[in-house]
Order: C-alpha cells, then sequence, then structure tokens
C-alpha cells in the first residue's frame, strides 16, 4: 500500500476527507436551517408587533397638525386605523377621519363604534378644493410596512390573505374596538379598496359602502381571524398562526401560536405552503 509523506495510508486519507466533507455538510445544511428559522420567526414576530403597534397607536391617537390646520377642518378627528392586506409582504395603515360632531346625527349610548363613525362620515381619502372647478383627493396618513425575508401572509387553506383590519375608537365611549372585512370575493367593495392604490372619488365611496356592509365583529361570539405567516420556502413547510381577536379592544388579542400548538389553525395545511391555489 503506498503511503503519504505524513505516514497515513492514502486510503485513510480519502477516508478523513470523506468524513470531512460530509461532517460539514452536515454543519452548512444545519447553519442553514437554523439562518432559516431565525429569519421566519423573525418575520412572524414582525407581522404580530406590527398589529399589536397598530393598536396601541390607536388607544394613544394625536390628531395631526397637517389635518386640523386645514381650513374647515377643525371639527374632525383621527378615529383609528384601517389595515390593508392585500396578498403582498406589504401592510398598508391609512387614518379613518370624520366629523368630531355632526348637529344632523343624533349618536345613542347603544351604537356601536362602527355605526357612530360611520355616522360621522368617516373616512381614508379626504377631498380638497382648491378652487370651485378644482378638486384634490389625498389618502389620510399613509403608512406601509414590511414583512421581512419575502414572507407573505395567507389563509389557513393556502390562499394569499385580502382583508380588512380596521381598529377605532368609538366617539361615544371612547373604547376601541376592531372590525374585520374579507376580501376573497373579485369586485366587492371590501377588494377594491384592497387594491386601491390611488386617492380618488372612487376610492373615497368603495371605503363608504365597505363600511356599511363588509365589515364584522365579534359581538355574542369570540370571533378569531387566522392569519398565516408562510416560510416561503418549500423544503421548510412553516406556517405560525396569528391570530386576532376581532373585537379587541388593545393589543392582547394578538396571539402567536407556536407550530406545534394544537391551536395552530395553520398547522394542518402545512402542505399548501408555496402551492398556493388563490390568486395573488
Amino acid at each position: 500500500m503506498n503511503e503519504v509523506k505524513s505516514g497515513f495510508t492514502l486510503l485513510e486519507v480519502i477516508f478523513f476527507l470523506v468524513v470531512s466533507s460530509a461532517i460539514m455538510a452536515g454543519v452548512i445544511a444545519g447553519t442553514r436551517t437554523s439562518v432559516f428559522k431565525e429569519r421566519y420567526t423573525d418575520a412572524v414576530n414582525t407581522f404580530a408587533e406590527t398589529i399589536r403597534g397598530i393598536y396601541s397607536s390607536v388607544t394613544d391617537v394625536r390628531n395631526s397638525s397637517d389635518l386640523l390646520d386645514k381650513p374647515g377642518r377643525s371639527n374632525y378627528a383621527i378615529y383609528g386605523k384601517l389595515v390593508v392586506i392585500d396578498g403582498s409582504a406589504e401592510i398598508r395603515v391609512y387614518s379613518v377621519v370624520g366629523k368630531l360632531s355632526d348637529p344632523n346625527v343624533s349618536l345613542s349610548d347603544g351604537s356601536s363604534a362602527l355605526s357612530a363613525i360611520n355616522a360621522l362620515g368617516v373616512n381614508i381619502v379626504k377631498e380638497e378644493k382648491a378652487n370651485p372647478s378644482k378638486t384634490y383627493y389625498r389618502f389620510y396618513d399613509e403608512e406601509s410596512y414590511i414583512i421581512p425575508w419575502d414572507a407573505t401572509i395567507e389563509k389557513p387553506n393556502g390562499e394569499y390573505e385580502k382583508g380588512l383590519l380596521l381598529i377605532v375608537m368609538s366617539p361615544i365611549s371612547g373604547i376601541v374596538n376592531s372590525y374585520y372585512a374579507d376580501g376573497s370575493s373579485p369586485g366587492s367593495y371590501t377588494r377594491r379598496v384592497i387594491e386601491a392604490t390611488t386617492a380618488n372619488k372612487d376610492t373615497m365611496d368603495n371605503f363608504k359602502k365597505a363600511l356599511a356592509s363588509g365589515f364584522s365583529d365579534g359581538s355574542g361570539r369570540e370571533t378569531l381571524i387566522s392569519f398565516c405567516i408562510d416560510s416561503t420556502d418549500n423544503s421548510f413547510n412553516f406556517r405560525r398562526n396569528v391570530r386576532v381577536l376581532v373585537g379587541a379592544m388593545n393589543p392582547s388579542g394578538v396571539d402567536i401560536y407556536s407550530i406545534a400548538d394544537s391551536g395552530n389553525q395553520c398547522l394542518g395545511n402545512a402542505s399548501v405552503a408555496g402551492n398556493r391555489p388563490g390568486e395573488r
């Protein structure tokens, strides 16, 4: 048997190289898995904390000087936020603004926050007239948040999530309430609001109509909306469940379920990750 100068046989050297390569491959694979899990966990936490942060911003709402400095706007107030989830990694958020009061509107103590703000003419789009013949439209305080690492937000069945989460403070009681509108149906007013990226009269009118008929709360029962955060990589079927209690009054209504938790509504459909039946 030939020997190398180190004293090891050629067979021993080959065996050493093979074992070393196998160990290195395992280390690389383990590192990749670890890094991916960390990134995925970061995406899940970012989504949950974004929704919690929006709840907190509504409970501590401040009327912007940009809004109140406008002529004729001193009787207006910011009542909350509209969260737009459109199937991508981006979440769009708009301030919901309406009148502080209206002499033509009588609000009873038993009115829901939704019916109260609807009566006060809230919208996410503001209309301004530069002159009698020129009208401008723009969104109120538009913001956007990106869920990192290309994660996507889905329904439990694997379709891309398309919906509106409305978090508003009641002008009657001052209590925060939340409402959800499903935008799965193409052509619905809710879907039109989700797809609107331009502030114009159509967007303003579609929001009014969605507000009047598209939203529901958890009145009389516990309503949980399950958002599934997809791992985006078919080799890792991670689908953790972030659930929002519709009707929640504060950030505690947002929970993250572990992958193995029996309450994880996304667990049974892990195989749909990356193979979604729904359109984007």
